[in-house]
């Protein structure tokens, strides 16, 4: 994701995502956004207890839908990185912890959809989607090293006041097998993101989820300390339960 804000002197806008589990529906990871400028986002993973797990930081100098980023993920000791090259191609690295690291170049990738960049692209192509059409393109799958051809469309939205799309394989073969995304913008930012997660578990799985974004509000002085971003995000957010009662994440 990529938004764009005018801080006050006295906060920070972050992003703050919940991560329940699709079929559980049990929190499973909660992330921050963080973006220092119009260039450069920072994300934070935490387990639901606070504990940070996972971190990524992107640079949107290349193009709003194709980043160059690195994620670090401490649940199994795994780096990504995706940088671009000067000819128009990326370069894409993949290691793991007891595991030889993968490394290849991918050429006339200056259209490659990646990673975060799913959110600008889908942003840049509103009205055609908007219209009905349906829009493929070539996304970034960086543990696999290759591209995937994915097509989004607008979809049907139980909220009214919402605007949802869908973004599933454009082979035909793979959709029956894969499970689409499902994508919800509110006022032209994206509230809901459900299907798999880009943050892989222990085991190396990736999370089927549902994520709720919230735009919060952060005292400066929290800038500096990871901790301190972590606990006034997570007091500031609640959500409603089974029971229709708010309750707070920090409560988890």
């Amino acid at each position: 994701m990529m938004f764009a804000f005018t801080e006050p002197a006295h906060a920070e806008k972050v992003i703050h995502g919940t991560a329940f589990d699709l079929e559980s529906n049990k929190v499973a990871y909660i992330e921050i956004h963080r973006f220092p400028s119009d260039t450069r986002h920072k994300v934070i993973y935490a387990e639901p207890s606070g504990d940070v797990f996972a971190r990524k930081e992107l640079d949107y100098s290349s193009g709003k839908s194709t980043p160059g980023f690195t994620q670090t993920n401490m649940r199994l000791d795994e780096v990504i990185e995706v940088s671009h090259l000067s000819d128009g191609a990326i370069s894409v690295r993949y290691a793991i912890e007891g595991k030889s690291a993968k490394e290849k170049t991918l050429k006339n990738a200056d259209e490659l959809v990646i990673d975060a960049g799913f959110n600008n692209y889908v942003l840049e192509h509103w009205d055609k989607l908007l219209e009905g059409s349906s829009l493929e393109f070539d996304y970034l799958l960086p543990t696999r090293q290759q591209r995937f051809r994915l097509k989004a469309e607008r979809d049907d939205c139980k909220d009214e006041a919402a605007t949802c799309f869908t973004i599933r394989p454009a082979n035909g073969f793979f959709a029956l097998l894969m499970k689409p995304l499902k994508l919800k913008y509110v006022d032209g930012l994206l509230a809901q993101f459900s299907g798999r997660s880009n943050i892989a578990q222990e085991s190396g799985e990736y999370h089927q989820v549902r994520i709720e974004y919230v735009p919060l509000e952060i005292a400066m002085e929290c800038a500096d300390s990871e901790a301190c971003v972590l606990t006034h995000a997570r007091d500031s957010v609640s959500f409603q339960d089974g029971g229709g009662k708010s309750t707070v994440l920090a409560r988890y």
